[in-house]
Formats: C-alpha cells, sequence, structure tokens
C-alpha cells in the first residue's frame, strides 16, 4: 500500500498568497492519478479557488475539495 503524502498547512493573510503558494506546489509535485487533497473552510471558497486554479493553469483536475 503507497503511504499518504505529507500534509502541508499553509496559512497566509490573502487568498491571492495562498492561491500562488497553492499552484507554485502544484506544477512542482509529479503527478499521478491520486487526486490532491485540498482542504477548505467553504463551499464558497472551494469555488473561487477552483476558478482561480482553471485562470492560472488552464484547467481544474485532479482534486479533491473537502470542508471541515
Amino acid at each position: 500500500m503507497k503511504p499518504n503524502p505529507p500534509m502541508i498547512i499553509s496559512p497566509f493573510l490573502s487568498f491571492e498568497s495562498l492561491l500562488q503558494n497553492l499552484t507554485d506546489g502544484l506544477r512542482k509535485m509529479p503527478r499521478g492519478l491520486t487526486p490532491y487533497r485540498v482542504v477548505v473552510p467553504s463551499v464558497h471558497l472551494r469555488d473561487w479557488i477552483q476558478i482561480q486554479i482553471a485562470k492560472r493553469l488552464g484547467i481544474c483536475m485532479g482534486f479533491q475539495f473537502s470542508t471541515p
């Protein structure tokens, strides 16, 4: 069984810097069939992040967004 990747906690004061950190990290991570898990505090922030990732990377696919 393949071990789970480490959890990365990214506290930021602005959504823009959080998004920049997330997309920079995604560009460096190897791609596979396992979706990236992103925990967000609300569905509204999830929707915004999905739109912004698609604008920056061309597509937002392979993510599993969860809310607490």
